[in-house]
């Protein structure tokens, strides 16, 4: 798939081009419905932050890391990403001249959208006016009927209550996959080094996040799978005051992540995160830990 940041870097494949405008965050069944219309050259034009936070002047919790999402479209079959900053400016564009701009440097014959999807200042792109343009300017419109999941549409904030809750089962029926989050490894303070846990550190601090705690974990690295512990938090025996972080210890790798980006699913909840009288205390919660991973995972390739 070919990433790109401006307009002005689109290049045809000599097809006819198919385009999907959206966040995309989590790339959900209801995404991977309407990525499946896409044919021919399958565009997505998205953003690199979200609307809200300009909208809002608030943060937003995002379901995927940028690197993931743009991951998930390519598996979905996109040909061409765009994206994006979300800006003041931006917002401030009439869906008329938005639309028109894009179908002159990106020539699409096909537009698809979901079925509750708005574009342009003050929301005034609905069906009424695309489909105004989509006569005019000679491209045909698809708006898909939601895809549903106990009566209600598949949407990303029904999946980020579900991750709060820890609810990954149901998550990912929504998902179409295992939750999982996808990061770089960065490096950390060594902590876990000097305890002999050795832990591939991931930021998460933009991310919607499952409860605090430890993890049975399955990481995927450069295609293959290791079993792990993951603490989700603060690690408050070794740290104060620290934004929650997730640190993954790979029971049966060696080696350095620094850099890598690596996939962890969550497989099982095993404790909430606690504060440990002692550093000597904390090595044998560990160990427990590390024993119990691997007994659950024992149990579960039976």
């Amino acid at each position: 798939m070919k990433i790109i940041y401006r307009l002005e870097d689109f290049e045809p494949m000599g097809e006819p081009i198919s385009l999907t405008i959206g966040n995309f965050d989590g790339v959900h069944l209801g995404h991977q419905a309407i990525l499946s219309r896409l044919s021919g050259q399958k565009v997505v034009f998205t953003f690199s932050n979200h609307p809200i936070e300009v909208l809002q002047s608030c943060p937003f919790f995002r379901l995927t890391t940028t690197s993931h999402r743009l991951r998930l479209l390519e598996k979905n079959g996109v040909d061409t990403t765009l994206i994006v900053p979300f800006t003041e400016a931006f917002s401030k564009q009439p869906a008329d001249e938005f639309i028109t701009q894009l179908h002159i440097a990106l020539p699409f014959s096909h537009l698809v959208l979901g079925h509750d999807a708005v574009i342009g200042h003050k929301r005034q792109g609905d069906t009424i006016l695309l489909q105004e343009l989509a006569t005019k300017l000679g491209f045909s419109l698809t708006y898909l009927e939601p895809i549903t999941f106990n009566g209600a549409p598949v949407s990303s904030s029904q999946l980020r209550a579900l991750i709060q809750k820890g609810s990954f089962e149901e998550a990912s029926k929504l998902l179409g996959r295992p939750y999982s989050i996808q990061s770089v490894v960065e490096p950390g303070d060594q902590q876990g080094r000097h305890l002999g846990f050795k832990t591939a550190n991931l930021k998460v601090h933009s991310l919607c996040l499952p409860p605090l705690g430890v993890y049975v974990v399955q990481t995927e690295i450069e295609n293959k799978s290791y079993i792990g512990v993951a603490n989700l938090g603060h690690a408050p025996t070794l740290h104060a005051n620290r934004p929650p972080i997730l640190e993954v210890h790979l029971i049966d790798y060696q080696g350095e992540l620094y850099g890598l980006e690596i996939e962890v699913e969550f497989l099982k909840f095993l404790r909430p995160e606690k504060r440990f009288d002692s550093i000597e205390a904390l090595k044998r919660q560990i160990q427990n830990d590390i024993d119990s991973a691997l007994a659950h995972c024992k149990k579960a390739s039976n």
